[in-house]
């Protein structure tokens, strides 16, 4: 394994290229088509915990944090299982696993079993990992595994943790602050990296543009998954979900949230509602952050070093 000492810009272009090979072979061998959609959107990707770059226009375009929103408008128009390959922005996000321009893989596949996906996804981060054992646990599980407490019966005592462990004031904290919190300071980092973690079976409050259903301990759970290796998230995914009824009550309640944190609501895509009153098919998608499977497949720990041309 090459460590970035050892590579120069040479060698770190000539392994950006292959890496964009492997990852279309793979998308070509299992049967998706590839797309393009736009990075500008008048419209605004909506979630709580990241913050877009907008141009200084008089109708202002958002650049986008995914390319979700454009490939669910193209899935209700007919389009096949398809991905994407694309530069993606998140404003004020910078350190050794974050930048403000990364780049990101997103796929979608028509008709296909929730667990089937996620098998799919992890044979995609295993072309950079290499073959590795995988943990899986349920949101609660991972919580009662590495806290010893439930996320849905002991939220008080979770939050007692946070500030004790952290020295955090959590004034102000929703639950979903706490659980987050929780998870990406305290447990994240004690995942092996040995081994691919799948954490599943996420509280509904956290369901994002996931499905929701009862599991096997009777928990209503969302249909959404994330990987890891070590603390680091590589890919978030989802059981999509295909009523616009629903998706639009998320969307209000996202912008009611950042309100409430004193940020600006973001214009929610009407037109993808739209789109898929018409037609959505059944679904599963998800995004994996490709700087960081290159991150790993070339043992260089700092993200802006994987990159090309660093934006900034």
């Amino acid at each position: 394994m090459n460590t970035f000492l050892e590579l120069t810009k040479k060698d770190l272009i000539i392994k950006r290229s292959g890496a964009l090979q492997k990852a279309r072979s793979f998308f070509y061998e299992h049967n998706y088509v590839e797309v393009d959609c736009p990075l500008l959107s008048p419209f605004a990707a909506l979630d709580n915990h990241i913050d877009l770059l907008k141009t200084d226009s008089i109708i202002p375009y958002y650049l986008h944090s995914s390319p979700e929103y454009g490939m669910k408008k193209l899935l209700s128009e007919g389009a096949p299982s398809i991905f994407q390959i694309s530069h993606v922005f998140r404003s004020g996000e910078k350190g050794s696993k974050h930048a403000q321009e990364f780049s990101m893989a997103e796929f979608y596949k028509i008709d296909i079993q929730y667990s089937d996906f996620m098998e799919e996804t992890l044979l995609f981060i295993k072309l950079f990992t290499g073959e590795r054992a995988c943990e899986y646990f349920s949101y609660r599980a991972v919580f009662e595994t590495y806290l010893g407490l439930n996320p849905y019966t002991e939220i008080e005592a979770i939050k007692e943790h946070v500030e004790q462990k952290l020295g955090l004031d959590t004034f102000g904290f929703t639950d979903d602050d706490i659980l987050t919190t929780a998870m990406s300071a305290l447990i994240e980092p004690l995942f092996t990296k040995d081994h691919l973690v799948i954490v599943t079976d996420f509280p509904p409050s956290q369901a994002a543009l996931a499905t929701c259903l009862k599991n096997g301990e009777n928990d209503v759970v969302a249909h959404r998954f994330e990987i890891y290796s070590g603390g680091l998230e590589l890919a978030n995914g989802y059981h999509e979900l295909s009523c616009p009824v629903e998706l639009e009550k998320r969307f209000e309640a996202l912008n009611h949230l950042r309100t409430l944190q004193n940020k600006t609501p973001y214009p929610i895509d009407r037109a993808l509602l739209e789109a898929m009153k018409s037609y959505f098919p059944p679904c599963c998608g998800v995004a994996c952050g490709l700087d960081r499977l290159l991150m790993l497949e070339m043992g260089i720990k700092d993200i802006s070093l994987i990159q090309s041309l660093p934006s900034v």
